[in-house]
This record gives structure tokens, sequence and C-alpha cells, in this order.
């Protein structure tokens, strides 16, 4: 048993004394890790054993000390303390985690009693000479020096060994404390995870990388070193640890940061730097299924841009479908007390300083009370609109709409066809304001000066305050902001592309499967495209509230479960009372035609941090691997290959070419990981009313299938792994398209 005695550091006595009530080993040494900054500190650290034993005639025994911490030692006192008749039975030794042995004392004291010494090299009396009774503890040079340990490294177990060489007198070992006095720890800085970077060609970039890096010991970072190739136009600087330059061309570049100190260099920390064309700071599709407006769910306005600065809706704002084009797919629905979409002060917005455009569709809607004044974006300090940028209108009048930089005083406007779309754009070049309407250049007037930094909330369909009285009365959609302005023929070409059902680059813009269909006796395979990593949710929750009728007579889930120890799997009903798992395939069937969906739970967070990732942003699932390999192992009756039950997590088509298979850590394309020997390339998807399933109602395809193959919103696939995959972590990496 350790106990609190003798803690040369308070700290340190807080792990010792976790000890004494018992907490859990592995719990006890990460606490310890908490604490060890604050431990060589102090440049020493100590440890008490106290588990009594008792001292037999001529036996040994051993007591060990664990020291998880690595340091040059520069000074070692042990106390010891041992009820014993007759000293000078003892020999007590220790020795160090290198198997350096010092003796604190062999056969001295004679007749006299006990042994309640603090070995010190520094004492004024050596054990050797002490011929008293010890009654109490003193202080006392070992019998060998333990400057002897000096120099040594620290960590690892250290070992007293305690021996009675002599017959008719015992004794009681109470304790022994440990105190290692060390010099500066060799502790590396350490690097945390640093997120991709994001730059656009053509425009000046700095990231400063040392924000990632943490000092240790207090010693200052020497220089650092990255790994890898930089976007053509990007440089990296090894004094400072600041990437900068202007990018040229459109990258994905792969790198890893080190950092150096005194004490050598940290472990690599891989991250991804990204080019891409010009594109906005944020982009708001307002696509979404559904918004929960809660202050509990963050986050569930997806920004569409690189960066991810994610909204958060408010109020009563309501996602409404679309079936015409303008706008694009869903969009959002304002008009009560406390609606709006809120962006969290963010650097990228912050950026925004000489020149600025902010583009969006609105409808506004004839004979709305107009309460007050009318924001439809806007990024300002003031409940005046003094300052930031916005497009709004400072008067109770919804009928038209202003743009303006460093106040409202300074601004252009335009007037808005009421009930049908509008697409209004506002540039600032640095030394002119202009107001477009769907393509076309309505007003412009001079103006230069640099934007105001305003660290606040960029908000949708309100603005700030808690009045919340400027609200939008209609519809907005497609919110972006540049910061830099956009040419007229740039403008037009948003219009039109966006008025045409596509991207504002022209791409093709696909829209979110907010729901799925089950057709009446016919089985499913599901998925399901929502975040469950965010909670504990049952059958119940997640289908039981679309489809209600009775469950296990009118509808049934089925599961798959895996073997541990071979490569078996089966079948389970579920109960409605089962949770149901992220990134995991289901069959559903029921005897009606039915429509379920998933969307009033948390859309899919794209979090991943591999730097393998395809795309802005990327999630894995987990996948089972073989438990048996054949050819090296006995299968035990069961087959070569592992088939995982797998369902798609999105609610967008993925393409499977553009999903990566995980293997420890290491990706591969589909086909690269079958070439390696860990999977089939190909997935199986149930269709049985295809013309080329097979006879179970099976398609296929893989990477390389012409046409392409794709994982499907609210659809399940099987995967097959293959033997090389025993005892290894296989994840797969899917891209948010």
């Amino acid at each position: 048993m350790l106990r609190c005695r003798n803690i040369s550091h308070a700290v340190f006595g807080a792990w010792v004394c976790a000890k004494e009530r018992g907490v859990h080993r592995k719990m006890v040494r990460y606490i310890f890790w908490l604490l060890v900054p604050f431990l060589l500190e102090a440049g020493s650290f100590t440890v008490t054993d106290s588990v009594a034993t008792s001292v037999n005639d001529n036996t040994c025994f051993d007591r060990t000390f664990d020291i998880p911490v690595s340091s040059t030692i520069t000074d070692v006192i042990i106390e010891v303390n041992i009820d014993h008749t007759w000293r000078a039975d003892l020999d007590v030794s220790l020795t160090s985690p290198l198997g350096t042995v010092v003796d604190l004392t062999s056969d001295n004291g004679g007749s006299r009693n006990n042994l309640y010494t603090i070995f010190d090299d520094s004492a004024a009396t050596s054990i050797v000479d002490d011929n008293a009774n010890q009654n109490s503890v003193v202080s006392r040079q070992p019998e060998q020096p333990l400057s002897t340990f000096d120099g040594e490294d620290s960590s690892g177990i250290w070992t007293l060994t305690v021996c009675d060489d002599a017959g008719g007198d015992t004794g009681t070992y109470n304790y022994a404390t440990l105190t290692i006095y060390n010099a500066d720890p060799v502790s590396p800085p350490i690097v945390t995870a640093v997120p991709s970077q994001i730059a656009i060609i053509n425009h000046a970039f700095s990231s400063d990388l040392s924000s990632y890096v943490l000092e240790t010991d207090g010693d200052p970072i020497s220089s650092y070193r990255l790994d890898g190739t930089l976007p053509a136009g990007l440089a990296f600087d090894t004094a400072t640890g600041i990437i900068s330059g202007t990018p040229t061309a459109v990258e994905t570049q792969a790198v890893t940061l080190y950092a150096t100190d005194k004490d050598g260099e940290s472990q690599g920390q891989d991250f991804l730097v990204r080019t891409y064309p010009e594109v906005p700071r944020v982009d708001y599709h307002m696509d979404e299924c559904f918004w929960f407006n809660s202050s509990a769910i963050v986050g569930d306005v997806r920004d569409s841009s690189p960066f991810g600065s994610n909204a958060t809706s408010e109020g009563a704002v309501a996602v409404t479908t679309n079936t015409l084009t303008p706008p694009l797919c869903n969009y959002g629905t304002f008009g009560a007390t406390g609606d709006r979409v809120q962006v969290e002060d963010t650097t990228v917005l912050n950026e925004v300083s000489t020149e600025l455009t902010i583009s969006v569709w609105l409808l506004p809607v004839t004979g709305s009370s107009v309460v007050d004044w009318v924001a439809a974006v806007m990024k300002t300090s003031t409940e005046n609109w003094d300052d930031g940028f916005g497009l709004a209108n400072n008067a109770a009048d919804n009928t038209s709409i202003k743009f303006f930089v460093n106040g409202i005083g300074n601004s252009v406007s335009t007037a808005l066809d009421m009930d049908t779309w509008n697409h209004i754009v506002g540039v600032y070049d640095g030394a002119n304001l202009r107001i477009y309407k769907n393509g076309v250049e309505i007003q412009n007037t001079p103006y230069s000066n640099t934007i105001t930094a305003v660290n606040n909330t960029l908000f949708i369909g309100n603005d700030l305050g808690d009045q919340y009285d400027d609200k939008w009365l209609g519809s907005i959609d497609e919110v972006k902001v540049w910061n830099y302005a956009l040419t007229a023929t740039e403008v037009q070409d948003i219009y039109n592309n966006e008025s045409a059902g596509n991207n504002y680059d022209g791409t093709p813009r696909t829209c979110n499967t907010c729901s799925a269909t089950v057709n009446a006796g016919v089985w499913e395979l599901i998925g399901i495209p929502a975040d469950l990593r965010t909670g504990t949710y049952t059958v119940a929750d997640l289908i039981g509230d679309d489809i209600t009728t009775t469950y296990g007579t009118d509808w049934i889930v089925v599961g798959r479960g895996y073997s541990d120890v071979n490569n078996s799997s089966w079948y389970n009903l579920l109960d409605l009372t089962t949770p149901l798992e992220f990134g995991k395939g289901y069959w559903l069937k029921s005897l009606a035609d039915a429509t379920w969906d998933v969307n009033d739970i948390e859309a899919v967070d794209y979090n991943s941090t591999s730097a393998a990732c395809p795309a802005a942003r990327c999630v894995e699932i987990d996948i089972r691997s073989v438990a048996l390999e054949d050819g090296v192992d006995d299968l035990l009756g069961t087959g070569p290959y592992r088939y995982n039950l797998t369902g798609a997590v999105g609610k967008k088509p993925v393409d499977w070419a553009d999903c990566r298979i995980l293997i420890d850590g290491v990706p591969y394309t589909p086909s690269e990981a079958e070439t390696a020997g860990y999977i089939k390339n190909q997935i199986w998807q149930y269709n049985p009313s295809s013309s080329s399933a097979d006879g179970k109602g099976y398609t296929t395809c893989n990477d390389v299938t012409p046409g392409g193959c794709q994982l499907i919103p609210y659809k399940g696939f099987w995967m097959e792994l293959h033997g090389p995959t025993k005892g290894k972590v296989v994840k797969l990496l899917i891209p948010e398209e």
C-alpha cells in the first residue's frame, strides 16, 4: 500500500494519495502523466512504498518503485524504515533501472536495533560508523555513494532489496521513500493536431504553425521542420514556423510538422495544405433537411466553403423544400420573432479588410408586418449598424435592400421584386460600392476606406442583440461572402449558374436526400445518414417515429453480429430499444409502403484528421477485420473472409472511387487495398428490381466501374475483408461530397 508520506512536492503527493485511495493503476499513471510537467519543474520527485513486509531469517525480498518519467539524475536520497533487532543482520541495496547497484548497508550496527535511516551522501555520519539504536529517523551516508546513479536516466523500475543474512533475529519492513533529483528533463516539444491549411491561389497567405507547438520544461523552440512539398508559391520558415507566400496552382499536399528544442525533436504531426481557386470565405447552401433552432445543437447550417465555418439556427427559422430554381434545392424561411442564423466570429471573415463581395438570394413577402429595420446578412458590432458590413434596410420596409460598408450611411441600394426571388450582390472594390440585382448593376457610388475589423457574429435573417426586431420577412438562400471584389462578369455568371440549378461556379448541384421510402413487403438494405456518435439512438428513435405501425408484426429491423474468435457472422432481429450504430447497415422490412427520415438527428460531422482525405472534409467509420487469416490460422469451419454490412452516412451520393481504406492509418484506394490483399475492391448493393441484379438481388460495382459506383444516402452495402486485415484497425474514409 502506498501512502502520503514525506512527499516533497504537493502535486506529486496527489498521485501518491490517489494510489492510497485505490484508484486503478492505469488511471493513476494517467493522472501522473498529467502532473509530470509540474513535477519536473520542481527538480525532484518522490515515491513512497509502504507495503509492510516481514523480514525473516536468511531471506530476501524486493520492493519496487515505478518511475514513468525520463530525466537525468543529479542526486538520489532514500529513506528506509525497518524494525529489526540486531541491525547487523540487514543487507540493504538499491538498484537503478539500468542495473546499477548501490549497497546502502551491509552487516552494520552490530547488536543495535532498527534501521530508521535517510541515506544521503551529504549526511555528516556514515552508516558504517553508526553503532547506536535507531529509535527515531536519522540521516546517514550509505555504505556506497548514491552519486553512483548520477547521470543515469530516472525512468523505469527501481528496486530496493532487503536481506536478513543470519538467524535468531527478525523484524518488519515498514516503508521506504525514494527521492530522485533531476537535471532538466529530456522532454522535446509537443506538436498538437494541425488543421488543414487553406490558401487561395493568387492571394497572399500566411499561417503561423508555431501556435500548434507546445513548449516543455520552459525550453524555447529552436527550429521547425516541415517534411513534404508545399503547394507552388508557398514557403516555410524554419526559424518561425510560418508558412507564407502566394499560391499559384490548385493543389493538395500532405506535410508533417516537427519542432526542436534543446532536448531534441518532437514527434511529427501530419496535416494537409490545400490551395483552392478563388472561393467564398463562407458559403451557406441552406440545403439541410432540418434545422434544430437550438443553442444546444451548434453548426446545423453547414458551410460548403473549404473553411467549414458552420452556422447555427435560432428561433423558428425553417428549412423549406424547393422543387424549382431559383433558388437551389432547399432554402431558409424567416419572419418569426427570434428567427436568425448566426456564424460565430471567425478569422476567415475578419480577414475582410480592403475588398468584399456578398451574394444572396432574397424573397421578400408582401403584406409582412415590418416592425423596425430589416436585416438580411449582417456583421456589425452595434445595433445602429455603425460599422462592419451587410445587406439590410434601415427603414420599416422590405421592398428594397442596401449594401453597406463601415456603417449603413455608406451604402448603395436597389428595389426588390416582391413575392419572388431576387439575386442580390453587393461589391466593394476599395474605390466603389456597387449593388447588383439578377446579374445587373443597379447603383454604384465612390467610397474608399479600409473595412473596419468587426470581431462579431455574422447574422443571417436578423442582426445582433436580444430584441430580434430587425428580422427579415421572407426567405433567404445561397449566402456567400468573399474577401475580394467580384467583377461584373463574375456576378452575371453566378446569377446564370444558380438560376440554372448549378453551383455558383457552374458545377452541378446535388440536393440532399431527406427521406427514404420502403416498398410494401420488400426488404431494404439501409444505412443511417446521421451522426449517431453524438448520442444513443434506438430503432424507435430513428425509424419508429416515422413508421408508427406495430413493430415485430408490421415492420422489423435486422442487424448483423460478428464473432471475435472466427470469421462467422449472423443476423439479429433488433428490439425497438436496440441502439443503431454509426456507419453500420441494417435490413428493414415493412408490410405497408412507408417513408422514414432522420432529419431530427444531427447531420454527420466530417471530422476526420486523416491527411488522406481527398476532399475538404471526410469522416471515418469502423470496419470489422477478420479474426482468422486463411493459410495461417485454422478457420474453425468458417470462411476466409469477413463480410461487413455497412451503411452510407451522408445525405448526398459519394463516389466509391473517392473513398479510402485506412489500414492502421495507411490509406489505400479500394483497388490498391485489393492489390495489397486487404479487401475486395467492389461493393454489393441490394437492388432486386435492377435488370443487372444477380439471383439474390444484388448489384456490384467497384472504383473503376464505367459510369461510376456510388454510396447512396439511406442505403447500405456489403464490403469483403480478407485475411491480412487480421489484428489491424480498418476504417472506411468517406469524403463529404
